[in-house]
C-alpha cells in the first residue's frame, strides 16, 4: 500500500515522506528458538516460511510442518492460501502485471530476456516493475562472484522471499487440484518441491554466513555463487566463492543438504578441487576449500559438546581429521563392523546370561592364562 501511495515516483504523495522505516524479514536462525526446532526442523521451516514473524506464530498452533502447510496454505480456506494476491494488491497499484513476473521467476524464468519474451513485452518496460519489487523485497537481482552488478551481462532475477518462493512453485501450479480439496495430493505429489527448496534455501545461509563466522581462523566478507564457462569452455558453477577481509584469501565452498550418509565427502572434494583449477579467473591469492553439509542436530550437539570441552572448535576439529588423514594416508582410526560373537557376549553380559562363574581371582586368573 505505501509503495503504491507513496514510494511509487508515480504516486501523488510521492517525495512528502518525512522518514521511511523499513521492516526486514528476521534472520534464519530466531525461528528455531521461536518454533522450538532441531538445527534441521528450523531450515526446512524457514524455507516455506521465510523470515516474516506472523506466518511463524500461525504455524506454531499446529503439530508439525506438514499440518501447518495444509491447513495454512494449500487449504483454499486457509489464512494464508492467497497471500500473495494480498501483498501485491496492499504493496502495489496493480497485482496483475507484478504476479506473472514472480510466477516466471519462480519457475526458471530468470533473465530479463527470457521474461519479456514469455510475456511478450519489450525488455525496457519491465525494468521499472521489476525495480519496484526488488525495492519491496520480493526478488533480487544476483551476479556471479567478481563482477560488477552494473556492468555483468549474467544477471538473473531470482525470488528473494521464502514464502513466495513456495507458494508459485507449489499452490500455483496446483490451484485447480486444491479448490477440488486434493490437499494431501498435492502436499504428497509436492515432496520433491519441498526438497528441492530447502536446499535452496540451505545453500544461501550458507553463503551468508561467511560473513559471521571464522573458517581456517580467518575472517570473510559475504559469498556469492559463480557460474559461467570454465577454462575449459564448458558451463560450471561454484556454490561459495568469498574474499577475506584483508583480501589475502578466497574461499571457495560447495554445499550439500543430503543426509549425511548420502553425502560422499571425498568425491564432493574431489568435485570441489576440480572446479577450482578450472576456475576462469586467475588469483595470486591463497585457497581455502570448505564443504557445508546437513548433519544430525543430536550427533552435531554431543559433538560439539565434546570439542568444547577439549578446547576446539568444529573448524579446528575438522582441520586435525584432515591433517591426520594426509599423514597417514587413509583415515586415522580402524572402521570395521564389531565382530558378531563379541556383540553377543556384550548382550549376555548385560543381561547377565551365560555367564561363567569363578569362585577365586587366582581361578580367573588362571581361565585367562595370566
Amino acid at each position: 500500500m505505501m509503495q503504491g501511495l507513496v514510494l511509487d515516483y508515480t504516486a501523488p504523495l510521492y517525495g512528502r515522506a518525512a522518514e521511511i522505516i523499513k521492516v526486514r524479514p528476521l534472520e534464519p536462525g530466531w525461528i528455531k528458538q521461536a518454533l522450538s526446532l532441531n538445527y534441521i526442523e528450523a531450515v526446512e521451516a524457514y524455507s516455506v516460511w521465510g523470515g516474516v514473524p506472523r506466518y511463524w506464530e500461525l504455524a506454531k498452533t499446529y503439530q508439525n510442518q506438514e499440518e501447518a502447510c495444509k491447513e495454512l496454505v494449500l487449504d483454499r480456506d486457509g489464512i494464508l492460501h492467497n497471500e500473495p494476491m494480498r501483498l501485491l494488491l496492499d504493496d502495489m497499484r496493480g497485482a496483475s502485471q507484478p504476479h506473472s513476473l514472480l510466477s516466471l521467476i519462480a519457475n526458471g524464468s530468470n533473465r530479463l530476456s527470457e521474461i519479456a519474451g514469455r510475456l511478450g513485452k519489450p525488455a525496457t518496460s519491465l525494468t521499472r516493475p521489476l525495480a519496484n519489487l526488488i525495492e519491496l523485497g520480493y526478488i533480487k537481482r544476483d551476479h556471479p562472484f567478481g563482477e560488477s552488478p552494473r556492468s555483468s551481462k549474467k544477471t538473473i532475477y531470482r525470488l528473494k522471499d521464502p514464502f513466495l518462493l513456495f507458494w508459485y512453485r507449489v499452490v500455483l501450479p496446483n490451484h485447480s487440484l486444491l479448490e477440488q480439496d486434493l490437499i494431501d495430493a498435492v502436499y504428497a505429489e509436492s515432496q520433491n518441491n519441498f526438497k528441492a527448496q530447502a536446499a535452496e534455501i540451505w545453500e544461501e545461509m550458507a553463503r551468508k554466513s561467511t560473513a559471521h563466522i571464522n573458517i581456517a581462523n580467518i575472517r570473510w566478507k559475504p559469498g556469492r555463487r559463480w557460474w559461467g564457462h570454465g577454462r575449459d569452455g564448458k558451463n560450471m558453477e561454484i556454490d561459495i566463492i568469498a574474499e577475506s577481509l584483508n583480501n589475502e584469501f578466497l574461499l571457495f565452498g560447495e554445499v550439500k543438504w543430503e543426509w549425511e550418509e548420502k553425502t560422499n565427502i571425498k568425491a564432493t572434494i574431489s568435485k570441489l578441487k576440480k572446479s577450482i583449477a578450472n576456475f576462469p579467473k586467475q588469483t595470486d591469492k591463497k585457497i581455502i576449500m570448505a564443504v557445508s553439509v546437513r548433519m544430525d542436530a543430536e550427533l552435531k550437539n554431543l559433538a560439539e559438546n565434546i570439542l568444547v570441552s577439549l578446547g576446539l572448535t568444529p573448524s579446528q576439529a575438522i582441520n586435525v581429521f584432515y591433517k591426520q588423514i594426509t599423514f597417514q594416508n587413509g583415515l586415522p582410526f580402524p572402521v570395521k563392523i564389531p565382530e558378531m560373537k563379541l556383540n553377543e557376549v556384550s548382550i549376555d553380559a548385560m543381561e547377565e546370561k551365560n555367564l561363567d562363574e569363578y569362585k577365586t581371582p587366582s581361578e580367573l586368573y588362571k581361565e585367562l592364562g595370566i
